[in-house]
């Protein structure tokens, strides 16, 4: 169940304020999960193979090489969208809270989420808690 708040006002104006003052923002592990269905639908967004055409039957074949330019012009990264759109002010700190959302115990997220723990710190402690175990979570760009 979503906590709602219902807010009886005389004027649309009044409304309207009320609905930019009185909300609640999302919270980080909220916009991780806003982040992953952006990036869900955004896909594996690549280029067009420039090695290989068509012949008029649809078999493929070799292609002529091309000239070493980019066949689409370069543009943001999947992430870097996601992390943009979901609200994260940078891609490392969109990483930094999948990370602590993937790995990390339900109390420290709770805790990030509350703004109690800076993602960076909670980032940390979720990495320094596998250590301990022995275990380190992957911290690759793709996260």
């Amino acid at each position: 169940m979503i906590p709602a708040h219902i807010v009886n006002v005389p004027s649309l104006l009044l409304a309207e304020h009320a609905e930019n003052e009185i909300r609640k923002d999302f919270t980080p592990s909220e916009r991780v999960a806003i982040g992953r269905a952006i990036e869900a639908e955004l896909g594996n967004r690549q280029g067009q193979r420039t090695d290989l055409k068509a012949d008029d039957q649809g078999k493929l074949l070799a292609a002529e090489p091309v000239a070493n330019l980019p066949e689409v012009a370069p543009g943001k990264r999947t992430r870097d969208i996601a992390a943009e759109k979901a609200g994260f002010d940078s891609t490392t700190i969109y990483r930094q809270a999948k990370t602590v959302v993937e790995h990390a115990e339900p109390e420290l997220i709770e805790a990030m989420d509350r703004g109690e723990v800076a993602i960076s710190a909670a980032t940390e402690r979720a990495r320094g808690w596998w250590r301990c175990r022995g275990l380190v979570p992957s911290l690759s760009p793709s996260l």
